[in-house]
């Protein structure tokens, strides 16, 4: 399926840009302050609250996102992929940044204590993003974790992102694990069932209120 920015209604479009953070009507003056090899055209299609930039390959239609302290990859192969990480995971950048640089394995198990955490704080992105999912006739596809990680290990192999000093962007993995956020420590041991085995950490399936519909 296509999904055309354009097209996007008003809802969706202030929907996107908060709390998930993908503002298609705030793309930085300059966007590309930073050069790719092998050379190709990216199109730049929303910024982020700290002054990231989401682009499209053209030649490729992924998604490369950029950020503002020096970090950059492929984050997903389309821009519908790209809209259900959003979507299903919009904590997302905390599974790359506690990933233990690149490990699928500890993404997982970052993955319930992030969503915990995020639905805690931004209780009204559960809503919304069931209304995202309608307005824009996405899959009823609910785990892209998977997809994410491929995608910015792909980026490695695939592209280099440089600075104007000729020095190589850091990837979007970063080397933290989920143990080293003191909270999420603390949560998941307070999560532990009374066997000592990890009990189901509530995830945004517990939270029941929503605004209204962005459909």
């Amino acid at each position: 399926m296509d999904i055309n920015l354009s097209k996007f209604p008003e809802e969706v479009v202030e929907a996107l840009a908060w709390p998930f953070d993908f503002a298609i009507r705030e793309i930085p003056n300059d966007p590309f302050w930073f050069s790719v090899r092998p050379k190709m055209s990216l199109t730049p299609i929303a910024g982020e609250g700290a002054g990231g930039i989401y682009a499209t390959v053209d030649n490729t239609g992924e998604i490369l996102f950029v950020d503002s302290e020096g970090a950059g990859s492929i984050v997903a192969p389309t821009l519908e992929a790209f809209i259900l990480i959003l979507v299903c995971h919009p904590y997302w950048r905390d599974l790359l940044k506690f990933s233990g640089s690149g490990s699928l394995q500890e993404m997982r198990r970052t993955l319930p204590l992030a969503e915990r955490e995020y639905f805690e704080h931004q209780r009204e992105a559960v809503g919304l993003a069931d209304s995202l999912r309608t307005a824009l006739h996405l899959p009823d596809k609910r785990d892209m974790v998977d997809v994410l990680h491929a995608s910015v290990t792909s980026s490695e192999q695939k592209i280099q992102l440089l600075a104007p000093d000729g020095s190589k962007l850091r990837s979007l993995f970063n080397k933290f694990t989920a143990m080293n956020n003191p909270a999420w420590r603390r949560m998941a041991e307070q999560s532990a069932a009374p066997n000592g085995g990890p009990a189901t950490p509530a995830g945004k399936s517990g939270v029941t209120e929503g605004p209204p519909s962005v459909s």
